[in-house]
């Protein structure tokens, strides 16, 4: 197994950060509508890099892995097992409260939900959708695609570069999707793409003199040059926030930061599959709604959702352990018999 990477926490927790102050209402204070999807970039841009980071050296070989379906297992389990719980967990909630699943959802669109995609879906059709975020489908749909995207980086790293900013260019200057662009696979796989490319080659490579190039591009995005797209902005700015964070997280040495980051990190997942469900439930009990309250309210909803969010997401990782460590016993018990019978 391989060892953290103090700077990937880092930059976990601060996505976490940026989408849940999102969902708080900041967007209402003008120049803070972009925090959301900045938020939604990094994150993406660590799958990429995580991944890239576990799969993407000859330490372990990806095909190898793929061939046996394993990696498939893996990520399955790492992202669906917790999904799972999180949702009968907030199902049985809403049960003991009285509030209604869903009003008028056929019952087979719960297959939406089985596989991850209700929120990715909830643009265009009704769904099951109660907790996590949309972008959990486009997760899927990047990890689906990773064996291809990773041979692409090891055999012609530029042909994948040329392609993505092609259909990325293509997309923008010519949108005519139902989907929100903000949503778009295609749109996002930047963030994705540059998170792979990050680990392959510029992780060891972040010093100082990058991140001072990083901020300075950074900065660009609030000049917003004339006539450039918006998402052509957003998108170079996230990337050049990544690099800053990632050399920020490279420089924190104080052990009791350093732990808090780490089990934030540990716990960013549940926070996200949780946080919505608790704000809405503590937003009722209050009786009012995220724009009928002040900025202080705002900060108590936020951190009393974020304690009560965590609190939760250390019980899911508790029964995710348990469940694991079940499966593993099982399939040692019955690999015993089957020796047994040889």
């Amino acid at each position: 197994m391989k060892k953290r990477v103090a700077a990937f926490d880092f930059i976990r927790v601060c996505a976490l950060f940026l989408i849940i102050v999102y969902h708080l209402d900041i967007a209402s204070i003008p120049g803070m509508n972009a925090i959301g999807p900045v938020g939604v970039g990094l994150y993406l841009m660590l799958s990429g890099a995580v991944l890239m980071y576990i799969y993407g050296d000859n330490s372990e070989t990806c095909w190898g892995v793929w061939r046996g379906v394993d990696f498939y297992k893996r990520r399955y389990l790492t992202l669906m097992l917790p999904f799972y719980i999180a949702y009968i967990i907030v199902w049985l909630w809403n049960r003991i409260i009285n509030v209604p699943l869903t009003q008028g959802v056929s019952s087979w669109k719960i297959v939406f939900t089985m596989i991850g995609m209700d929120g990715f879906l909830s643009y265009k059709i009704p769904t099951f959708y109660l907790i996590g975020e949309w972008f959990l489908g486009c997760i899927i749909l990047y990890y689906l695609a990773f064996p291809t995207l990773e041979l692409l980086i090891r055999q012609c790293p530029l042909f994948l570069i040329l392609v993505t900013s092609f259909l990325f260019d293509r997309m923008i200057q010519n949108y005519t999707w139902e989907m929100p662009i903000l949503w778009n696979p295609i749109v996002l796989a930047p963030n994705f793409v540059f998170g792979m490319y990050f680990t392959k080659y510029l992780k060891d490579k972040v010093k100082i003199n990058v991140a001072c190039l990083a901020i300075l591009g950074y900065i660009w995005y609030y000049l917003k040059p004339p006539g450039l797209a918006t998402m052509y902005i957003l998108t170079v700015s996230t990337i050049f926030l990544f690099l800053v964070l990632f050399y920020v997280g490279t420089q924190i040495n104080n052990l009791c930061t350093a732990s808090i980051v780490n089990k934030l990190s540990k716990y960013s997942y549940g926070i996200i599959l949780f946080h919505h469900a608790v704000f809405s439930n503590l937003l009722r009990y209050s009786g009012k709604s995220i724009q009928g309250i002040n900025h202080l309210e705002k900060s108590l909803l936020g951190f009393c959702g974020v304690t009560i969010s965590l609190g939760l997401s250390i019980l899911l990782d508790k029964c995710c352990v348990f469940i694991k460590n079940g499966m593993a016993k099982y399939r040692k018990q019955r690999s015993n018999k089957n020796d047994i019978v040889e």
